[in-house]
């Protein structure tokens, strides 16, 4: 969902059979509050600012995010500091 000037606040895509990995670029949604993958196929690394920030920014990662759902799928590593 959008909040009312049209930012991406919610992204569910729970149970949607989605499979790949997690691009890590969704990191810098600047006004992503809720973020559920979970219930899917995805497999790889969780995303990390590390493996996603272009070198000499410091553009937060995740910097709104209050809900990050990404249960039963087949993700290896933790969760970035950021989060």
């Amino acid at each position: 969902s959008c909040n009312t000037v049209g930012h991406v606040r919610d992204v569910d895509v729970g149970e949607m059979e989605l499979r790949g990995t997690i691009p890590p670029e969704v990191g810098f949604m600047e006004h992503l509050e809720k973020l559920d993958l979970g219930r899917n196929q995805l497999t790889g690394h969780i995303p990390s600012p590390d493996r996603a920030r272009p070198k000499g920014t410091s553009k937060p990662y995740f910097e709104k995010l209050r809900s990050l759902i990404l249960s039963e799928n087949r993700l290896s590593g933790s969760l970035p500091h950021d989060v």
